[in-house]
């Protein structure tokens, strides 16, 4: 089992319910680099967009997009 050194940042996880949630969960990225979101009450449209969005901001800085399952997904900044 790996132990997480003292210096290292946990990530920090969302459960979102629209995209009113997008600030939060920028401000999550920035503080944190590294967000888990949960979609599933999330509509198929908002869904749709909260990831678009997520993933050209994290493009953008050169981070990375990975699903971990249907409606949830990790993102982070390097």
């Amino acid at each position: 089992m790996s132990k997480i050194k003292s210096n290292e940042i946990m990530p920090k996880v969302f459960l979102v319910n629209g995209e009113t949630d997008i600030h939060s969960l920028l401000e999550g990225l920035i503080k944190h680099h590294q967000i888990i979101i949960n979609l599933t009450n999330s509509s198929n449209i908002s869904k749709c967009r909260i990831v678009d969005f997520l993933s050209g901001y994290v493009y953008a800085l050169s981070g990375t997009r990975e699903k971990l399952e249907d409606n949830i997904y990790c993102f982070t900044i390097k």
